[in-house]
């Protein structure tokens, strides 16, 4: 029968242009709180060299709660909107809190930084805590058939976002830097109104998921979940998969504040150079090269692309050691060896992505146990990488010299990056022993093909839709 679509919108299409306007809130809190304006603000409450570790161990500390999240939500049958909204809302508010702590602490407090780690723990493991609320509510809402199509279209439509966000914040944070010689203070009070900024902007962004619908879901609640998380690790290919996955997340797990330092330290780039480096073109690369990955994984398998991309990946911290340097021609050729670790990371993701999917549907009884073990492995990698690079840098802080064949300049960052290069390439014979499931091959690639699916390239459906990205109305 046929509908006027100008008079009637479906309940999935008024939910998908909710999630849609929220997607968009949610990245430019994201891209303001992260980045520059964390990094200036940490630097403003006195956080040492070595203090930055403690940072970047936080946000994997705060993964360790997707446990109990798992459990409230499959184990107890937790509404996962109500949780979801809940915890998301505390997530966001807590970059506010953070934004006031010169406010909250008293002035001749010397360790203002450790409130702001605390912090920092409070509002990564709520915003972890929804995310698995999240990732359940939305499977169960967005037929498969148009995910694929749902969520590359919200991508498409965040990249201006991220774009004027990153760029936005750097350019007021370079205006800071400059005001600063006649305004002592005028940093820390730009990098509060931002912080605070991005954490009121963001919890705007939770308000559209009240009027999102939740789905019943029909699976009991008295689950032996904590039992079913020990079946996974009697598979000794699951154990080599999650052995990867440590390995390179302890590679990774400090780069994430340390390369910040560096491009401000040592590379002396203003805000909205660094932004563009470390946030925006690698966002572009990603949109290019997540496309590029899914052919070789269909054809090959995810084991050689795992490993291509591991081979990439370690030669990149060659490359940011190069763009720290003051000679031009160094930084753009070592910008160029950085960008194929970029271009790489999409292979390794999706390719891990379709082995524990193979591996799960090999153990049909403990798939979703796979998930949930290989977080907390991966949380604890990323706590104990920040850890490492926090005694690291304790010891080699004050490691400043100049390399007298290439006349660079060498310091503890460089340590870093040569550790870090050191555990990615630690990770390859984990990836060589892996043995890749052959079960559920036709799944695999039905679940490739929707990703790389273009919208509007769907199904029949899509053809007798009206050619907004948005217009999901069901059949």
């Amino acid at each position: 029968m046929h509908r006027n679509l100008s008079t009637h919108v479906s309940p999935l299409r008024a939910d998908t242009r909710r999630l849609l306007g929220s997607w968009m809130l949610g990245h430019v809190w994201l891209f303001t709180i992260t980045g520059a304006a964390l990094n200036k603000f940490a630097r403003e409450l006195g956080t040492p060299d070595d203090g930055f570790g403690i940072l970047a161990a936080m946000p994997y500390l705060g993964t360790l709660l997707q446990l109990p999240a798992s459990y409230l939500i499959d184990g107890r049958g937790v509404r996962r909107r109500i949780l979801f909204i809940i915890v998301m809302t505390i997530s966001r508010m807590s970059w506010v809190v953070m934004a006031i702590i010169p406010w909250l602490t008293p002035p001749e407090m010397q360790a203002q930084w450790l409130v702001l780690a605390a912090m920092m723990f409070v509002a990564w493991s709520a915003h972890n805590m929804g995310a698995v609320a999240w990732t359940s509510w939305m499977a169960d809402l967005v037929p498969s058939r148009i995910r694929g199509r749902l969520f590359g279209t919200c991508a498409r439509y965040t990249q201006p976002v991220v774009l004027i966000a990153a760029l936005g914040v750097g350019y007021v944070i370079d205006v800071a830097e400059v005001v600063q010689a006649t305004r002592p203070g005028i940093m820390l009070q730009v990098t509060i109104a931002l912080l605070a900024l991005g954490g009121l902007i963001g919890t705007l962004g939770v308000g559209p998921y009240r009027r999102i619908r939740e789905p019943e879901r029909t699976n009991a609640h008295d689950i032996p979940w904590l039992h079913s998380l020990r079946k996974p690790l009697r598979d000794r290919n699951f154990r080599r998969y999650v052995g990867m996955n440590f390995t390179l997340t302890l590679a990774f797990g400090f780069m994430g504040q340390y390369i910040w330092l560096y491009m401000f330290d040592v590379g002396l780039m203003k805000a909205w150079v660094a932004n563009m480096i470390l946030v925006v073109l690698p966002r572009f690369v990603h949109m290019y090269s997540y496309g590029v990955w899914g052919h070789p994984i269909d054809k090959l398998g995810c084991k050689p692309v795992i490993i291509t991309a591991i081979v990439l990946m370690g030669v990149s911290p060659i490359g940011w050691f190069m763009v720290g340097q003051p000679d031009a021609t160094i930084r753009w050729s070592g910008f160029a060896i950085a960008m194929l670790g970029i271009f790489a990371w999409p292979g390794f993701e999706i390719g891990g992505l379709n082995m524990i999917l193979a591996i799960s549907r090999d153990r049909e009884e403990g798939g979703s146990a796979c998930v949930v073990i290989n977080s907390i492995v991966t949380a604890v990698a990323g706590v104990l990488s920040g850890l490492l690079s926090f005694f690291i840098v304790g010891r080699l802080q004050h490691l400043d010299m100049i390399l007298p064949l290439w006349d660079m300049r060498f310091t503890y960052h460089a340590v870093l990056l040569a550790l870090s290069m050191c555990l990615r390439w630690a990770t390859l014979p984990w990836a060589l022993s892996l043995h890749e499931p052959t079960a559920g091959r036709a799944a695999l690639h039905e679940h490739q093909r929707i990703l790389q699916r273009p919208p509007g390239a769907d199904d029949a459906h899509a053809r007798r839709r009206p050619r907004r990205p948005l217009d999901l109305a069901i059949e």
